[in-house]
């Protein structure tokens, strides 16, 4: 399932969502964990071009017959 939660935004989509950050790639670790039936989260390890990571948690909300974005974190 992580593979499908990775699909719904393209790079260039996620990239414009951080605004004029500037992202190298960045991968799904770990498959979708559910919270409950309508939330549930991914962790996604982001690369900088100066070869820095940062691993962020993705909170996913089911609304509308579909995941919507509800929130990012960064994690240690």
């Amino acid at each position: 399932l992580a593979k499908d939660l990775a699909g719904i935004y393209t790079k260039e989509e996620f990239t414009k969502a951080l605004g004029n950050a500037k992202i190298t790639s960045f991968k799904i670790i770990g498959d979708a964990v559910y919270t409950n039936s309508k939330q549930a989260y991914i962790v996604m390890e982001i690369t900088y071009p100066e070869g820095s990571l940062e691993k962020y948690k993705t909170v996913l909300n089911y609304e509308e017959s579909q995941w919507k974005l509800l929130g990012t974190k960064a994690i240690n």
